[in-house]
């Protein structure tokens, strides 16, 4: 997981980073979508006034080629509209103005219709993300960081904050089904698990069952499905 010295780095790193860079972060920290969906947002993918993020494709690096493309994401439950917060969408506003102005002065622009592009309006490939941060992290003596890092952090904030139920946070990440959910992130739930138990032991028996269920810990699960 982020730490939250990480977290908070990366939030309040106004005026450091340039605006492309912060606003991926934003949406990785606040969304939990993977590294090749966020690359492959559009402008029209983001509802400024209703603030939505609707995510309808991705990109990935064909090492065969050497070219970035654009694909459909990794399911068919990967299509989604995600709810932004008013700080993220405000990141993104200011990003907007920065890309407009990169656009405007740039001598050569290929219109890719993306968010996040290079200089000269091109893709950027989604392992971008995972050199910037590395270079972040040491600039800021940071431990090593990563996209999936961010996504699983928001995974198990979001469960083990006992105000999402497993199938909203399972449509939020994209996964096929909410059982996909449930087997990555079991060490999420079964500390969820053990702290309803404890509440049911202190409502039906009283204060002398309070310690009955133990709080279960356990390593981080395996990536079952990656990203």
């Amino acid at each position: 997981l982020l730490s939250r010295r990480q977290r908070q780095m990366c939030i309040r790193d106004r005026g450091k980073t340039s605006r492309k860079w912060q606003a991926v972060m934003y949406l990785l920290i606040f969304t939990g979508a993977r590294r090749g969906e966020i690359m492959g947002l559009s402008w029209d993918s983001i509802d400024f006034n209703k603030g939505l993020m609707t995510i309808k494709q991705a990109t990935s690096y064909s090492y065969e080629r050497k070219e970035v493309y654009i694909h459909t994401p990794k399911t068919k439950q990967s299509i989604r509209t995600i709810m932004l917060s008013t700080r993220v969408i405000n990141i993104l506003r200011e990003y907007k103005k920065e890309y407009l102005q990169i656009k405007s002065k740039a001598t050569k622009w290929v219109d890719a219709g993306l968010l996040f592009v290079q200089p000269d309006g091109q893709p950027i490939s989604p392992g971008a993300i995972d050199d910037w941060m590395q270079s972040f992290a040491q600039r800021n003596e940071l431990a090593h960081m990563n996209p999936h890092k961010f996504r699983h952090s928001a995974a198990t904030n979001m469960l083990q904050s006992n105000q999402i139920d497993l199938k909203s946070a399972s449509v939020m990440l994209g996964h096929s089904t909410p059982s996909v959910t449930a087997n990555i992130y079991a060490h999420a739930l079964k500390d969820n698990n053990a702290k309803a138990c404890g509440v049911l032991a202190n409502v039906y028996a009283g204060e002398e069952n309070k310690n009955d269920c133990l709080l279960y810990t356990s390593p981080s699960p395996r990536d079952t499905e990656r990203s």
